[in-house]
């Protein structure tokens, strides 16, 4: 199910597109989902609305809640035995915890977009309690080539490699978006059941990362060492200012929480069954892919280029 036919026909081009069965319509058109979802032998939930400005909050949580209530909602009562959810870590993620597992619950009173993702999560939870088979996943930032956009997590990368390797406390839990494809694939392969699956993939402190960038472009980045303290202390100027001018720069007192007090994810013994691949694959297959599709200069990308001698 998709809001835009054209759009699918754009990104997977025309041969591949008229291979789905496809169904236009909006998480929360409860009709359109319930034509997508009847006679599915699976059901996965994977969209939300992702919104910074202040201006948005109502609509974030609103079409939040309510494409999880109609989507997750309308495979339960159908009765489809594999449904998948696909969450987030920061549902998972709170200030002040030792840990982030797949039992922890995030901060209920941040963003909207935060907020949704509690909700939505509590949605959730409360069906798998009464016996419903939904799997839910939480990736961390997923990273990686072919985005039909640019996804936060890759303009995250693209701004630190380019603008500002900034080097401060704890550091970027990152995952490679074909390795959350595959953990995906398996799970809708697997008996069915209700399940938690964190998708942490790896986590680099700053300085790691910086020292991998370097190690695979063979260039030399300047780092910017910023106290988290400083960090957190802008995020909240940031909030002030948004009351008055609604930008959607991502610099907020929550986003520099995450960056500077971020708690590495705990996998558990059901997550061996995923792999995840080098760290240093996913960044060099990113920073290519981020050239070729014109957001990087190729110059910057040094041994990576592709008319670099192997």
């Amino acid at each position: 199910m998709v809001r835009s036919p054209d759009k699918v026909t754009r990104i997977f081009g025309a041969d591949l597109a008229r291979r789905f069965e496809i169904v236009a319509g909006d998480m929360t058109d409860e009709q359109a989902v319930s034509r997508a979802v009847r006679g599915r032998h699976a059901v996965i939930h994977a969209a939300a609305l992702v919104a910074l400005e202040r201006k948005h909050a109502a609509r974030v949580l609103h079409e939040n809640r309510r494409g999880i209530e109609i989507v997750v909602g309308s495979a339960a009562a159908a009765g489809i035995e594999r449904m998948l959810y696909v969450s987030s870590v920061v549902a998972l993620c709170q200030a002040g915890q030792p840990s982030i597992t797949t039992e922890t619950l995030g901060d209920a009173t941040g963003s909207a977009y935060m907020r949704s993702k509690v909700e939505c999560e509590l949605f959730v939870r409360s069906l798998q309690a009464t016996g419903s088979p939904i799997r839910t996943t939480y990736p961390a930032a997923v990273l990686g080539p072919d985005d039909p956009g640019l996804s936060e997590a890759n303009r995250g990368v693209l701004a630190f490699f380019r603008d500002a390797p900034i080097v401060t406390d704890t550091g970027l839990q990152m995952v490679d978006v074909r390795d959350v494809a595959a953990a995906h694939m398996r799970l809708l392969e697997a008996p069915t059941g209700a399940g938690r699956h964190m998708l942490g993939g790896h986590f680099l402190p700053w300085a790691r990362l910086v020292d991998l960038l370097e190690e695979i472009t063979g260039r030399k980045l300047r780092r910017f060492p910023i106290p988290g303290a400083i960090l957190r202390a802008s995020g909240v100027v940031a909030d002030v200012v948004k009351h008055v001018w609604d930008f959607q720069f991502p610099l907020s007192h929550e986003a520099m929480r995450f960056m500077t007090q971020w708690v590495p994810v705990e996998a558990t013994p059901a997550d061996n069954l995923f792999t995840f691949r080098d760290p240093r694959v996913t960044l060099s297959d990113t920073l290519r892919w981020l050239s070729a599709a014109g957001h990087l200069p190729a110059d910057r990308l040094g041994q990576l280029r592709l008319d670099a001698p192997p």
